[in-house]
């Protein structure tokens, strides 16, 4: 779970983190599994608080529909149709 969103390039966290909660957890008493909790909660909200002020959400301008080839493509179809039901 840490795993997921601490990563780097070369996996360096993906093969540090089950070291690192074998050296927490070695009795698995419910504190050693809370500090365990603790740090991955603290990961996930770091990562939320960086989108929180850094990631956008504004719709790019390559997933615009432009409105007229969207009418003309629909008229397209309809006369598309109105042939084929003809024939």
């Amino acid at each position: 779970m840490v795993s997921s969103s601490a990563k780097d390039e070369d996996g360096r966290i993906e093969e540090t983190t089950p070291i690192v909660m074998g050296h927490i957890v070695t009795d698995k008493t419910r504190e050693q599994w809370q500090i365990v909790f603790f740090i991955t909660a603290s990961i996930y909200l770091c990562g939320a608080i960086f989108c929180w002020f850094f990631v956008r959400g504004t719709l790019q301008p390559w997933a615009k529909i432009d409105q007229e080839k969207l009418a003309a493509k629909k008229k397209e179809l309809e006369n598309d149709k109105t042939e084929s039901a003809e024939n």
